[in-house]
Protein backbone atom coordinates (compact mmCIF):
# COMPACT_ATOMS: atom_id res chain seq x y z
CA UNK A 1 0.00 0.00 0.00
CA UNK A 2 1.35 3.50 -1.11
CA UNK A 3 0.41 6.77 0.14
CA UNK A 4 2.11 9.89 -1.44
CA UNK A 5 2.95 13.55 -0.03
CA UNK A 6 3.36 17.05 -1.99
CA UNK A 7 6.74 18.06 -0.97
CA UNK A 8 5.42 21.72 -0.11
CA UNK A 9 3.15 21.11 2.10
CA UNK A 10 4.88 18.19 4.16
CA UNK A 11 7.71 20.53 5.08
CA UNK A 12 6.01 23.89 5.02
CA UNK A 13 2.28 23.43 6.40
CA UNK A 14 1.01 22.53 9.52
CA UNK A 15 -2.28 20.99 7.96
CA UNK A 16 -1.53 18.70 4.87
CA UNK A 17 -3.15 15.81 2.86
CA UNK A 18 -2.11 12.12 2.75
CA UNK A 19 -3.34 10.73 -0.62
CA UNK A 20 -3.97 7.05 -1.61
CA UNK A 21 -2.23 5.42 -5.07
CA UNK A 22 -5.58 6.54 -6.65
CA UNK A 23 -4.15 10.71 -6.05
CA UNK A 24 -7.74 11.05 -3.74
CA UNK A 25 -7.35 12.24 -0.42
CA UNK A 26 -6.75 9.74 2.27
CA UNK A 27 -6.18 11.60 5.57
CA UNK A 28 -5.65 14.53 6.58
CA UNK A 29 -2.74 15.60 9.06
CA UNK A 30 -2.26 18.92 11.63
CA UNK A 31 -0.19 19.61 13.91
CA UNK A 32 0.12 22.27 17.23
CA UNK A 33 3.77 23.94 17.69
CA UNK A 34 4.74 25.79 20.14
CA UNK A 35 8.39 25.57 21.52
CA UNK A 36 8.69 22.45 19.32
CA UNK A 37 6.12 19.95 18.73
CA UNK A 38 3.06 19.47 21.33
CA UNK A 39 0.81 17.02 19.21
CA UNK A 40 0.65 15.68 15.60
CA UNK A 41 -3.15 13.83 14.66
CA UNK A 42 -4.10 12.30 11.54
CA UNK A 43 -7.59 12.28 10.64
CA UNK A 44 -10.05 10.30 7.77
CA UNK A 45 -11.66 12.34 4.96
CA UNK A 46 -14.36 11.96 7.32
CA UNK A 47 -13.03 13.74 9.99
CA UNK A 48 -12.54 10.17 12.25
CA UNK A 49 -9.13 10.23 14.72
CA UNK A 50 -6.89 7.79 13.72
CA UNK A 51 -3.88 8.17 15.27
CA UNK A 52 -2.34 11.39 17.15
CA UNK A 53 1.05 12.09 19.26
CA UNK A 54 1.16 13.83 22.42
CA UNK A 55 4.07 15.45 24.05
CA UNK A 56 4.87 13.75 27.45
CA UNK A 57 6.99 16.13 29.42
CA UNK A 58 9.68 14.75 31.37
CA UNK A 59 12.32 16.03 33.31
CA UNK A 60 14.90 14.40 30.84
CA UNK A 61 16.80 16.65 28.30
CA UNK A 62 15.46 14.35 25.29
CA UNK A 63 11.57 15.00 24.08
CA UNK A 64 9.06 11.68 24.26
CA UNK A 65 5.99 11.34 22.49
CA UNK A 66 3.18 8.71 22.94
CA UNK A 67 1.47 7.70 19.31
CA UNK A 68 -2.47 7.49 20.69
CA UNK A 69 -5.30 5.30 18.83
CA UNK A 70 -8.47 6.81 18.36
CA UNK A 71 -9.51 4.85 21.76
CA UNK A 72 -6.52 6.59 23.58
CA UNK A 73 -4.43 3.56 24.22
CA UNK A 74 -0.62 3.89 23.33
CA UNK A 75 -0.02 2.35 20.34
CA UNK A 76 3.80 3.29 20.02
CA UNK A 77 6.07 5.98 21.51
CA UNK A 78 8.55 7.83 20.03
CA UNK A 79 11.99 9.31 21.54
CA UNK A 80 13.99 12.31 20.00
CA UNK A 81 17.86 12.82 20.84
CA UNK A 82 20.69 14.61 19.53
CA UNK A 83 23.56 12.78 17.84
CA UNK A 84 27.28 13.92 17.11
CA UNK A 85 26.36 15.02 13.32
CA UNK A 86 22.27 14.62 13.10
CA UNK A 87 19.03 14.15 15.20
CA UNK A 88 18.42 10.80 16.76
CA UNK A 89 14.53 9.43 16.97
CA UNK A 90 13.86 5.98 18.59
CA UNK A 91 10.18 3.91 18.17
CA UNK A 92 8.67 1.68 20.59
CA UNK A 93 6.82 -0.23 19.22
CA UNK A 94 5.59 -3.69 21.13
CA UNK A 95 8.62 -3.43 23.19
CA UNK A 96 11.12 -2.92 20.42
CA UNK A 97 13.06 -0.17 19.74
CA UNK A 98 13.70 0.36 16.09
CA UNK A 99 16.43 3.12 14.81
CA UNK A 100 15.00 4.77 10.99
CA UNK A 101 17.72 3.88 8.54
CA UNK A 102 18.55 6.06 5.58
CA UNK A 103 19.18 9.75 5.25
CA UNK A 104 16.49 11.83 7.10
CA UNK A 105 17.24 14.69 6.07
CA UNK A 106 17.23 13.77 2.47
CA UNK A 107 13.74 12.27 3.20
CA UNK A 108 14.93 8.55 2.15
CA UNK A 109 14.35 6.51 5.28
CA UNK A 110 13.00 3.14 6.30
CA UNK A 111 11.73 1.64 9.63
CA UNK A 112 12.49 -2.24 9.76
CA UNK A 113 11.50 -4.51 12.83
CA UNK A 114 9.56 -7.72 13.66
CA UNK A 115 6.50 -5.98 13.38
CA UNK A 116 7.44 -3.26 11.04
CA UNK A 117 8.28 -3.05 7.62
CA UNK A 118 8.05 0.81 5.89
CA UNK A 119 10.03 3.44 3.98
CA UNK A 120 9.61 6.74 2.79
CA UNK A 121 11.55 8.27 -0.43
CA UNK A 122 11.53 11.29 -2.99
CA UNK A 123 10.03 9.94 -6.07
CA UNK A 124 9.41 12.76 -9.26
CA UNK A 125 6.36 11.96 -11.26
CA UNK A 126 4.63 13.73 -14.80
CA UNK A 127 2.59 16.17 -12.33
CA UNK A 128 5.51 16.51 -9.78
CA UNK A 129 7.11 15.79 -7.74
CA UNK A 130 5.80 13.91 -3.71
CA UNK A 131 7.16 11.88 -1.27
CA UNK A 132 5.98 8.39 -1.79
CA UNK A 133 5.36 5.81 1.69
CA UNK A 134 5.18 2.38 0.92
CA UNK A 135 3.90 0.68 4.08
CA UNK A 136 3.97 -3.11 1.83
CA UNK A 137 1.95 -5.63 3.76
CA UNK A 138 2.31 -4.33 7.04
CA UNK A 139 -0.45 -5.31 9.51
CA UNK A 140 -0.50 -2.34 10.58
CA UNK A 141 -0.44 -0.35 7.58
CA UNK A 142 -1.99 3.40 9.13
CA UNK A 143 -0.06 3.22 12.25
CA UNK A 144 3.53 2.55 10.02
CA UNK A 145 2.30 5.48 7.94
CA UNK A 146 1.64 8.10 10.86
CA UNK A 147 4.69 7.21 12.54
CA UNK A 148 6.98 8.37 9.45
CA UNK A 149 5.32 11.56 8.95
CA UNK A 150 5.78 12.15 12.87
CA UNK A 151 9.48 11.56 12.59
CA UNK A 152 9.85 13.91 9.88
CA UNK A 153 7.85 16.42 11.47
CA UNK A 154 10.40 16.04 14.22
CA UNK A 155 13.38 17.51 11.43
CA UNK A 156 10.68 20.17 9.82
CA UNK A 157 9.55 21.61 13.52
CA UNK A 158 11.73 24.44 13.92
CA UNK A 159 10.84 26.11 10.26
CA UNK A 160 6.79 25.35 11.81
CA UNK A 161 7.37 27.12 14.78
CA UNK A 162 8.85 30.18 12.97
CA UNK A 163 6.26 30.21 10.72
Amino acid sequence: MKFYISPTHFAKKRRFIVRDANQEKAFEVKGRFLFGMRSLEMRTVEGESVYRIKRRYTLGIYRRYNVLDAQDKKAAELSKAYGLLRPRVNVTLDGEVIVPEGSLYQHRFSLAGAHIDVRMEKKVFPAGDAYEIDVGTSPRPHLCLFLLIAIDQFLHERKKIIR
